[in-house]
């Protein structure tokens, strides 16, 4: 059973099935916005569904919504982490007694989460798996002879996409590979800055934001080769796909890619270091000029998502984490309590408080979507970065790589 979350004004339940769609699904409505608020519709949806296991996926008030529940009506919980970000371990740590498992989809999450002193037997690892029909019926590239063509996917930002890199990539691949063309398919908010980086260049096309479920057909199907510049990621999916499809891949050597050690340069993919565009554009130049490496490369990428990210084997490794926190012991410690919402709850405490706002339809502060839902609920004890320069070290041990900020739009 999928539960959404839902708010006054910026989670809306109906928009996200329009993407995703799903029939079985239950609405966790707080129009308030309190953290008060928030953990009794976590608690009213569990009652009313009454599962077995709760799994959150960026909703930290479900963990402490599921640790006040009376012990014979209380669930267990799982906390997913899908990034390499410090509020999310943080938010582990302060949430410690009400997580029975934590399931990171990156092993270097694992061993951050480890090294902060969460325990290692309520830790598991578990890939992204693909649909089968992104995985059958690859295109046949043998007799593709058109313009070498490279794709972009994701969130058009810099601070982990590192966006403003592409530009510096594009020019020096079009200077060495005339004609080349370039995909973008994606939007975000530093959209405006790379158009206006790749503005003169030529050989792009703008594809907009593209429903994931048509990302296969109509972006890496089309190309030869897929460029991924991020600071970090715990995936990307788009890799795996693009390996899926039989599309050869040049990333960065991102943080979070060592530890799962599944890209290896030269064998299934063209690697660079993270901020370094020109190696990226000698890399995308070395396929463009090489079609025997750039399909060996496909191959051992096509072999190793088959093997790695079929339905069967992500749903096998979800399963039995699920099934190890279901017979293990039930984490034991305190819930931390709400933080307050305003002056009402110091007047009237949080349970009254909460349901005069309700009475009144008003929300709190309009703090956007991270204040009806916070994706986090803590703070790192140190910097962004200062946290990711101690996970590069952590994720290569051997190549110790400092990540670099990320560039302004005037530079």
């Amino acid at each position: 059973m999928l539960g959404l979350v839902e708010g006054a004004r910026y989670h809306r339940p109906a928009a996200y099935l329009e993407t995703h769609p799903d029939s079985d699904w239950v609405s966790i409505s707080c129009r308030t916005g309190t953290p008060r608020g928030r953990r009794d519709a976590v608690a009213a949806a569990v009652r009313a569904v009454r599962p077995g296991l709760v799994v959150t996926v960026n909703i930290p008030d479900a963990l402490a919504a599921v640790a006040e529940l009376p012990p014979r009506r209380r669930p267990r919980s799982v906390m997913t982490c899908h990034g390499i970000q410090a509020d999310l371990f943080a938010d582990a740590l302060t949430l410690i007694g009400c997580v029975d498992g934590l399931v990171c989809t990156n092993r270097l999450a694992c061993e951050v989460a480890a090294g902060a002193g969460f325990p290692g037997d309520r830790l598991y690892h578990a890939t992204h798996g693909l649909p089968n029909a992104v995985l059958a019926d690859p295109p046949d590239r043998s007799g593709h002879r058109g313009p070498f063509t490279v794709a972009f996917v994701g969130r058009l930002e810099d601070g982990q996409k590192r966006v403003s890199d592409l530009p510096a990539v594009w020019r020096g691949l079009t200077a060495a590979v005339p004609g080349a063309r370039l995909l973008v398919a994606g939007d975000g908010p530093d959209g405006d800055d790379l158009r206006a980086g790749l503005a003169g260049t030529g050989g792009v096309e703008w594809l907009g934001r593209v429903p994931a479920a048509e990302v296969p057909a109509r972006v890496l199907d089309r190309a030869d080769a897929l460029i991924m510049p991020s600071l970090w990621e715990t995936g990307p999916i788009v890799i795996w796909e693009a390996f899926a499809r039989g599309v050869a891949v040049v990333s960065s050597r991102y943080v979070g890619s060592g530890r799962e050690g599944v890209l290896v340069d030269g064998e299934n993919c063209l690697l660079f270091d993270v901020g370094d565009p020109v190696a990226g554009a000698a890399a995308l130049g070395r396929l463009a000029g090489d079609r025997p490496l750039r399909d060996r490369l496909a191959a051992a990428g096509q072999e190793l998502a088959n093997r790695l990210n079929s339905p069967t084997a992500a749903a096998n490794a979800w399963e039995q984490a699920f099934l190890s926190v279901l017979e293990a012991p039930p984490a034991v410690g305190p819930t931390p309590p709400p933080k307050s919402a305003g002056r009402l709850d110091a007047v009237l405490g949080p349970g009254l408080a909460e349901q005069v706002r309700r009475l009144t339809a008003r929300p709190v502060t309009d703090g956007g979507p991270g204040g009806e839902w916070p994706h986090a609920l803590s703070d790192w004890s140190e910097p962004e970065s200062v946290f990711l320069a101690n996970a590069a070290r952590l994720d290569r041990p051997d190549r110790p790589q400092v990540p670099v900020p990320p560039r302004s739009s005037s530079q």
